[in-house]
């Protein structure tokens, strides 16, 4: 669920070919936005709406993300045939872009912005094994499912990042010191009423975590985004993942939402 879903109602349910695909079974998506007040005038009108919904599907697997303040949605699901199973919450922060604290890159430490990097490419070899070692033992909404096979999420996170950076829709940028790349962040543009960026991925290697260079990779976001008009960034992560929370506190960004997740299975 990005950050554009969040502010609309109910989303349509749609198909996840990647995911059907890795699974093996038929996997579709869902979301309800703080929105969904402009359509419904109670919780369990929606509640009736999304059991049609899910009545006609015969995914197994069906996400359903929801803001976190719709604590009684997942009883009301019950009801249909389906286990519910609690899968996460990811936390929303967001930066103003003008008043956000600035961090001065040291002379050993480059950062780029990089364009749909190409299959093959050096920067994407590169990227790609810093990620697999960055987000090695990361758990996310999927590893909630025992019914998943967790080679299988493992890997998927992977192929997911990786369409990721090299994305048409996308931007990366990649911070290096004098041992090669070290971390990268991926950027969409999102409609949020205003012009914004949602950071889609972030990682360092483990290496070099826990020396300050986060920091520089999260700047050279920032500026690119002052550059070229941007007034607010937006980045999630998963609610546990504690440490990354403080870093972006430290670099000016605010906790604005929380999501949570859903694994409806047949």
């Amino acid at each position: 669920m990005g950050w554009a879903d969040l502010q609309g109602s109910v989303g349509a349910l749609a198909a996840s070919g990647s995911e059907s695909e890795r699974f093996g079974f038929e996997v579709e998506r869902i979301s309800v936005g703080r929105g969904w007040r402009e359509d419904f005038v109670s919780l369990e009108e929606l509640s009736a709406h999304l059991d049609g919904i899910l009545q006609g599907s015969s995914a197994g697997l069906v996400i359903l993300r929801m803001p976190s303040e719709l604590q009684a949605l997942p009883a009301m699901l019950l009801g249909q045939g389906r286990q519910v199973i609690p899968a996460g919450t990811l936390m929303y922060w967001e930066l103003n872009v003008k008043e956000a604290p600035t961090a001065s890159v040291p002379g050993d430490i480059e950062t780029r912005e990089v364009r749909s990097l190409a299959y093959g490419s050096a920067d994407l070899a590169s990227a790609m094994l810093l990620i697999t070692d960055s987000f090695a033992g990361y758990t996310n909404h999927y590893s909630a499912n025992p019914r998943l096979d967790p080679g299988v999420v493992a890997q998927g996170y992977l192929q997911w990042a990786e369409s990721t950076l090299t994305g048409q829709s996308s931007r990366g940028f990649l911070i290096s010191d004098p041992s090669g790349v070290v971390g990268c962040a991926t950027v969409v543009s999102v409609d949020a009423g205003e012009s914004a960026w949602e950071i889609e991925l972030a990682g360092m290697s483990t290496h070099r975590q826990g020396k300050g260079l986060y920091r520089y990779l999260l700047e050279a976001v920032r500026s690119a985004a002052l550059r070229d008009g941007i007034d607010k960034v937006f980045i999630s992560t998963q609610s546990h993942n504690i440490r990354v929370q403080r870093a972006w506190a430290r670099a000016g960004f605010v906790p604005v939402a929380a999501v949570d997740t859903l694994h409806l299975m047949r």
